[in-house]
């Protein structure tokens, strides 16, 4: 248990989010495989350190999952939903939906909703028996903001800008102030 109100799991190891990361590639990759002419939105949340789930981030979660299936319920194929992961809750939808257009739109929502700096919606598709994944850049979209600072977000983990407990409290902040102005 931790000393945290949202953030409240248990904590894992570095193997145990080497293993989830590796999970995460393998069921991508079934995924687009089965459905190669696709688009695979996979999501997560960022959060560093040990502790990785709490009931909000999993209600969160939960809710983003049924606005995806609503929204796109005339172009959804397949769906993966993990809520209860130790390593945090996951999600992948298959949707055919062009790459770019997908990505384009959840840029928009990381970036208009309260809680959409805690996200990591990735977009990937099959190509040349490989998955692809479309970047913020390739669609001109500013890179990820520091959760803390605002500055540029690799920049800020690199060089380790902020202590571990900084980044956690400024996420339980977003967590408790999005709550009530989630979508």
């Amino acid at each position: 248990m931790s000393e945290f109100r949202q953030l409240t799991g248990p904590a894992i190891d570095l193997g145990q989010m080497l293993t989830a990361r590796e999970q995460r590639v393998v069921n991508q990759t079934r995924l687009l495989k089965k459905y190669p002419e696709a688009t695979l939105l996979c999501g997560t949340m960022r959060i560093p350190g040990p502790i990785k789930t709490g009931p909000k981030l999993k209600g969160l979660v939960q809710q983003f999952c049924e606005t995806i299936q609503k929204q796109y319920k005339d172009k959804l194929v397949d769906q993966l939903i993990k809520l209860e992961a130790i390593t945090g809750p996951e999600f992948y939808f298959v949707l055919n939906i062009a790459p770019k257009q997908i990505k384009q739109e959840m840029v928009c929502f990381e970036q208009g909703n309260p809680l959409g700096a805690i996200w990591d919606l990735d977009v990937l598709y099959w190509e040349s028996e490989q998955l692809v994944q479309v970047s913020r850049i390739a669609l001109g979209a500013p890179r990820r903001t520091c959760l803390v600072c605002g500055q540029d977000a690799k920049n800020c983990s690199r060089s380790r800008q902020h202590g571990l407990l900084e980044v956690q409290l400024k996420i339980e902040q977003i967590i408790e102030e999005g709550w009530d102005a989630r979508w």
